[in-house]
């Protein structure tokens, strides 16, 4: 499998999962990522209803409604 190289400083979208708890669950995986890039700025890309489950946290630029 091939490696993707991401430059320092990108602006990085995630596609958040479509439920509550499964949105939750991956909350270490945010976490993980800040950690080992924080040079990255990442941005949620979650449905409406769940924006305000990550819109706080200290990891994420923001978050798009999709």
């Amino acid at each position: 499998m091939n490696r993707v190289q991401i430059p320092p400083g990108a602006e990085v979208a995630v596609r958040l999962p479509n439920w509550l708890g499964d949105v939750l669950l991956c909350t270490p995986s945010l976490l993980a990522l800040s950690q080992a890039r924080p040079d990255l700025r990442l941005t949620a890309l979650v449905r409406p209803g769940l924006a305000e489950a990550v819109r706080d946290a200290d990891l994420l630029i923001g978050a798009v409604l999709v």
